[in-house]
């Protein structure tokens, strides 16, 4: 089997390359280095049986676009496989073996996904997948229940899944092309479960495969002494996302019944002012009618805009 494994620095803040570089030379391993941007660049060919790659960008460009950024220097002609997975996240022996095993057998479903546990405590699930519902969220049926009362093998066709870890078939990327980039951050996964639904390709969890996961807290640096720009961001997110799968007549009914919804949890759940809830209810209506995607800047801002 011919592996080929890039790790994308998505504009690091820290030194994490170099200790990359550091491991991967006291392990012996050889690896090739790439700047995006760079006029050379190529799409990366697959070797006799093991290849490392680091692709640098040098600045954050938000979870979805780093990722089509390492697909294209892959090269998707190239693999029959790709498999996304996010750098706080801790692989099971065998468990990569068995995904791709099962997957291989089941060749009708093109997108699959592992169980995904707690890292700090793999006795609990984090996420094996859901269902999109007709009122724009998605379930999370496993969400913090024991792995025991959970299957050990076979799979479990699901309609959403995360994209912490995705295996996707190239041929998936071939004819739909790579995730939307219109979020910098979160979403990407949602988008591309209605996409599958809407294009009706089969997808699911593989009893047989896990991985723990440390569930970053990434989105909460926005702002750490509040929770309302990180709610609002993953509100906006929705508000235009579902743009793109509902028609002009119901998007309006829906989007009426979604703000009272979003704003009614967000006090009930953190008890946030009157004055707060107010101005997050007003930021939603006028940004979700004119915005088309939710930027870097966007995200940024968040903080400012609940001061």
């Amino acid at each position: 089997m011919t592996i080929s494994i890039l790790v994308v620095d998505n504009g690091s803040e820290y030194d994490d390359i170099n200790q990359i570089r550091v491991f991967l030379t006291q392990k012996g391993l050889r690896f090739k280095e790439y700047k995006r941007g760079d006029s050379s660049l190529q799409p990366i060919s697959r070797g006799n049986h093991l290849n490392i790659n680091i692709l640098k960008n040098q600045e954050n460009l938000g979870y979805a676009s780093a990722i089509n950024t390492g697909l294209k220097l892959l090269g998707v002609d190239n693999f029959k496989w790709l498999l996304v997975l996010n750098n706080d996240t801790e692989v099971k022996p065998d468990s990569l073996i068995n995904l791709l095993r099962i997957a291989e057998k089941e060749n009708q479903i093109k997108i699959w996904a592992p169980v995904i546990t707690y890292y700090y405590n793999p006795d609990l699930i984090w996420d094996i997948g859901g269902s999109l519902t007709f009122w724009g969220s998605r379930t999370f049926p496993g969400r913090k229940k024991a792995r025991s009362s959970y299957p050990y093998q076979g799979f479990t066709e699901r309609t959403f899944l995360t994209g912490c870890a995705l295996l996707i078939n190239s041929e998936i990327i071939k004819t739909e092309g790579f995730l939307t980039e219109k979020f910098f951050f979160g979403e990407e996964d949602y988008w591309f479960a209605r996409l599958m639904q809407k294009k009706q390709h089969r997808m699911a969890v593989c009893w047989e495969a896990e991985i723990k996961h440390k569930v970053s807290k990434s989105i909460k640096k926005v702002s750490p002494q509040s929770i309302v720009p990180m709610i609002y961001i993953h509100n906006l997110n929705r508000l235009i996302d579902m743009k793109m799968w509902l028609n002009s007549t119901f998007y309006p009914i829906w989007k009426f019944l979604y703000l009272p919804y979003a704003t009614f949890t967000l006090w009930w759940k953190n008890w946030i002012p009157l004055r707060q809830l107010i101005k997050f209810n007003k930021l939603l209506i006028k940004n979700s009618r004119y915005k088309e995607v939710v930027t870097r800047e966007d995200f940024l801002k968040a903080k400012e805009l609940f001061q």
